[in-house]
């Protein structure tokens, strides 16, 4: 941790598993200070960015990695898929697709929590969130998440912190 109570955090490159480095930004860390309790913060913010340094980096243009957060009740889920969400967002990732739970209840409680703990609702951010509750394949929801899909492809990366990532959350169908 340094003075200013910011937590830095960098993973080692050497590390097999690890595909780029991760930048921790001000969604992480706003995040941490505000949801996540002070002795968690280190753990939290090393898992997260272990998992999302496993994945595809933001800046390749085509990959794939699946990833899977399994737990039991109350062992912190849903606190690691949000510390992922932020690092996304740090990072550049244009979207994240999260699939909570198996029932309309589980849906609800997730995105409580999402839309509590990253502030998805909060009108004083700077950077705004673009939230999609259970989208479904109609155009009034596809237009606007392919028009920030094609908003993201803009080679520009000065426009890089005005865009506005989408946060998808989902209940599978069963």
């Amino acid at each position: 941790m340094t003075d200013n109570g910011l937590i830095i955090v960098e993973p080692a490159l050497d590390d097999a598993e690890q595909r780029w480095r991760v930048v921790v930004g001000q969604e992480m860390l706003d995040f941490l200070a505000s949801s996540v309790p002070e002795p968690a913060r280190d753990s939290i913010s090393e898992a997260a960015v272990s998992i999302i340094g496993k994945g595809v980096p933001p800046t390749q243009e085509v990959g794939q990695e699946t990833g899977l957060v399994v737990g039991y009740v109350q062992s912190g889920k849903t606190m690691s898929f949000e510390a992922v969400v932020a690092l996304a967002r740090d990072n550049g990732f244009p979207i994240v697709i999260v699939v909570t739970g198996s029932s309309r209840l589980l849906l609800g409680q997730s995105t409580g929590r999402l839309r509590e703990d990253l502030r998805l609702n909060d009108p004083r951010r700077e950077r705004r969130w673009l939230p999609f509750l259970n989208p479904g394949d109609d155009d009034s929801t596809v237009a606007p998440i392919r028009d920030v899909l094609a908003e993201w492809r803009d080679p520009d990366p000065k426009r890089l912190l005005e865009r506005e990532p989408s946060l998808a959350d989902f209940l599978p169908e069963a």
